[in-house]
């Protein structure tokens, strides 16, 4: 799943009405991959914000946790 979104300059996906789209991604090669991404989180019927942060994902061969739910960012901040 990540894997796909790094290189993209926008992935989405839907949980339960809330769109969930990948705005940023970059990755750091480490003992596996490191994924830094903003997310924003959307509602699905009106596509209005509903907030945003950045999140890191660790991938040790094919084992994906999350390894720091980072800070929050404003929606104006990424919806430009």
């Amino acid at each position: 799943f990540v894997d796909a979104l790094v290189g993209t300059s926008e992935s989405t996906s839907w949980i339960n009405g809330i769109e969930v789209s990948v705005i940023r991604a970059q990755q750091q090669v480490v003992a596996g991959m490191n994924y830094f991404l903003d997310v924003a989180i959307m509602d699905r019927s009106n596509h209005e914000c509903r907030g945003a942060l950045e999140l890191t994902v660790w991938n040790q061969f094919g084992d994906l946790s999350v390894t720091s739910w980072g800070q929050e960012i404003p929606c104006d901040g990424v919806m430009g």
